[in-house]
């Protein structure tokens, strides 16, 4: 195996839905609407203000985030840029998973 044919990461946060949130990825009246393509973002890199969808109402972030210790870290990845729930940082090769 030639060291280009590897990629080594690491995982520094698992982010949550805070309980309460109403999410959806249709219902335009959800607290937060999350982008319909956001499974598309699986296993890339995101570039720092790549939004995840839409906070209708909330100034609260409706994540959490925290790193392997379990300190909160949200306000580390996570923003509210005029309305819309954005990363603050580069991240890559997340993993989204939509249940149905």
């Amino acid at each position: 195996i030639h060291h280009q044919d590897i990629d080594l990461f690491h995982t520094v946060a698992q982010v949550c839905l805070k309980d309460g949130i109403d999410f959806s990825f249709h219902r335009q009246e959800a607290d937060l609407l999350l982008n319909a393509d956001l499974e598309t973002l699986n296993f890339t890199e995101i570039p720092a203000g790549t939004s995840f969808g839409k906070l209708n109402g909330k100034n609260n972030l409706p994540l959490i985030a925290k790193n392997e210790a379990g300190v909160v870290i949200t306000e580390h990845f996570f923003s509210n840029q005029n309305g819309y729930l954005a990363v603050n940082r580069q991240i890559s090769r997340w993993w989204f998973i939509r249940k149905a």
